[in-house]
């Protein structure tokens, strides 16, 4: 009996570990340097679901994703921000070197007015 309860923990733990896979990669720039400190998170219906940031090298990893369709999402400041559909299934999802493109920011002139003091 000791044995087949045994047998059935294993299983079910086997089953539930299924149920969950892995997301990594690496996150750069244009020139394909590293981006360290990128936000990024996976979320399902606006609601967000995983989130991390890169190490120094750029690299992240989001452990115990439950299996399904996510909006991926990478974000980092004075870049443009990343978005794609990405399916979870079983397997790891290795996401290769995501480029993050600069953004160009247009500020407003700034006026300096001066007074010389009698």
């Amino acid at each position: 009996m000791k044995q087949l309860t045994l047998l059935f923990v294993l299983f079910c733990s086997v089953s539930l570990s299924a149920q969950e896979s892995v997301i990594f990669g690496k996150v750069v720039d244009d020139a394909g340097s590293p981006l360290p400190g990128a936000y990024v998170d996976i979320s399902q219906d606006g609601a967000e679901i995983l989130a991390s940031v890169t190490d120094q090298n750029g690299r992240f990893r989001l452990e115990a994703v439950p299996l399904g369709t996510y909006l991926f999402r990478v974000k980092y400041l004075g870049f443009k921000d990343l978005e794609q559909e990405v399916e979870v299934g079983e397997k790891p999802l290795y996401l290769r070197s995501l480029r993050l493109a600069a953004a160009s920011l247009e500020l407003n002139e700034v006026e300096v007015v001066g007074q010389v003091l009698p």
